[in-house]
């Protein structure tokens, strides 16, 4: 893909590349699955909807569930005490996946947070497993600080709380993202996984 990401350019894309395979798809094309992302979903200028112009019969939308739950958990992660929490948290990460010392000790490195809740999930684990170590050292950093070296964010109480009290929502939740991706699951069953995990997460 060359240029510009806009809708058009994957329009053209997308209508260059299926009338190469199948130059009749126009008729034969019913329906097409995406995230929900605005360049694609637009009710104006969306990638689906130029390209349901160009058929001869109604087509079905299918929003991907994954990226639907995705973005209801990164929403309610972020708005956890105004999402306050999350930066410092974030920084906290970046500074020990830079302290060399203190990979080779406790013999792994810390995840790399992204806003993806899936990796938080991996930065919890982590926090929890070497929270001693963690806090001791961080201690030590703001003890003897050093000119012109980083010093690890300080993280309030309550941000270590949140983080725990978070963790077996993240479990459930991934563990249900996990199922959505196989292949070989069929609707109904990505459906009653859905209804399960909402039936869960509500008691």
């Amino acid at each position: 893909m060359f240029g510009r990401h806009t809708s058009e350019n994957f329009t053209k894309l997308l209508v260059k590349l299926l009338s190469s395979l199948f130059p009749p798809w126009p008729k034969k094309l019913l329906g097409v699955s995406t995230d929900g992302e605005p360049l694609n979903t637009g009710r104006v200028g969306g990638i689906v909807t130029k390209l349901f112009r160009k058929l001869e019969l109604p087509g079905i939308r299918v929003w991907c569930a994954p990226h639907q739950l995705d973005m209801v958990v990164k929403k309610v992660i972020s708005d956890i005490d105004g999402g306050d929490w999350v930066k410092p948290t974030y920084s906290l990460t970046v500074y020990l996946r830079a302290q060399q010392s203190l990979v080779l000790e406790m013999g792994e490195r810390c995840p790399k947070q992204t806003n993806r809740w899936m990796h938080l999930g991996g930065v919890i684990d982590f926090f929890k497993k070497h929270e001693n170590r963690i806090m001791t050292y961080c201690q030590q950093k703001w003890n003897n600080p050093v000119p012109r070296a980083a010093v690890p964010q300080r993280m309030k109480n309550f941000d270590w709380v949140i983080l725990f009290a978070i963790d077996p929502a993240i479990r459930r939740v991934n563990l249900t993202f996990f199922k959505f991706k196989r292949g070989t699951w069929l609707s109904n069953n990505k459906v009653s996984c859905l209804k399960d995990w909402l039936k869960r997460s509500w008691i």
